[in-house]
């Protein structure tokens, strides 16, 4: 991003404006995993995270574990390269916020600085099972949604047949009384 050091503007209201400048020829693409030090700022400078003097931030760009304003500015900016980054609460906690620190609608500001960009071919284990995790989630919520909306037609399928057990455990309540 830092050819000329202009401020950049990504999707509306997402700028990027270079402050020291990588090497310019090293660029994460989806799927690969960066290392970031940043602090991140409200609109009136009142800073609200930091991992400076911490061990840098790691994800994998592109697959929606971190804002997506993060991720968009990351396919921008090259090794090495340290940027002032302003993102819209849509592109960041939106209308909910985050917890008790990042209130709703916020826009926040960042200083980011890409330390590492390890090219997904030799990661993508990482990046699949990252993938895979995400999918576990959401199955096991679609199971859990699934539950609970049928849970009053819970059917059992013995020898090819459909049976409704609330419905037969209340037509023949001698034979489920011992389970009771």
């Amino acid at each position: 991003m830092s050819r000329g050091r202009k401020a950049l503007e990504l999707s509306p209201g997402i700028i990027v404006k270079s402050i020291l400048p990588g090497d310019e020829k090293t660029y994460a693409v989806h799927g690969d995993v960066v290392a970031v030090e940043y602090t991140g700022y409200f609109m009136d400078g009142k800073k609200f995270d930091s991992n400076v003097g911490k061990a840098p931030f790691r994800f994998v760009v592109g697959l929606g574990t971190v804002i997506s304003g993060w991720d968009e500015v990351l396919l921008h900016l090259s090794l090495g390269e340290r940027a002032e980054v302003t993102i819209p609460s849509e592109y960041a906690y939106g209308r909910y916020g985050s917890g008790d620190v990042i209130p709703p609608k916020a826009t926040l500001r960042f200083d980011l600085t890409v330390i590492q960009i390890s090219k997904k071919s030799g990661n993508m284990g990482q990046f699949w099972r990252s993938l895979f995790q995400h999918l576990v989630g959401a199955i096991a919520l679609y199971i859990v949604i699934f539950a609970y909306i049928f849970r009053d037609k819970l059917y059992v399928y013995f020898l090819g047949e459909t049976v409704d057990v609330v419905e037969s455990a209340n037509s023949h309540p001698e034979t489920y009384a011992e389970d009771l």
